[in-house]
């Protein structure tokens, strides 16, 4: 439940780019709910003052353009008739042998 003034605080790592041995960026948005508007950011990295920098906006567009579907949620596909099997039995035609 979500109370009028109250904000939701958004936490997630970005991996450094060039600098392996280097620890992830923890980045952390302060956003507004209802207008989903950013009050305040932090990133670690040299340009992240107020998270303005691209492991700030690869977070954030991660939040706002993500589906929340899982891997599941599809239908397989990765094994399907094979084209032999399709052509034995085409989609539509019935086989008299079932009759």
């Amino acid at each position: 439940m979500l109370f009028p003034g109250s904000s939701v605080r958004i936490n997630g790592e970005c991996l450094p780019e060039m600098k392996i041995r280097k620890s992830d960026y923890k980045i952390e948005f302060l956003v507004d709910p209802v207008s989903r508007s950013v009050l305040e950011a932090r990133c670690p990295c040299v340009a992240g003052m107020n998270a303005k920098c691209k492991h700030g906006a690869a977070l954030f567009t991660y939040v706002n353009c993500e589906m929340s579907e899982g891997k599941t949620d599809d239908a397989q596909s990765w094994q399907g008739p094979s084209k032999r099997a399709q052509n034995l039995y085409p989609k539509g035609e019935k086989n008299p042998e079932d009759f």
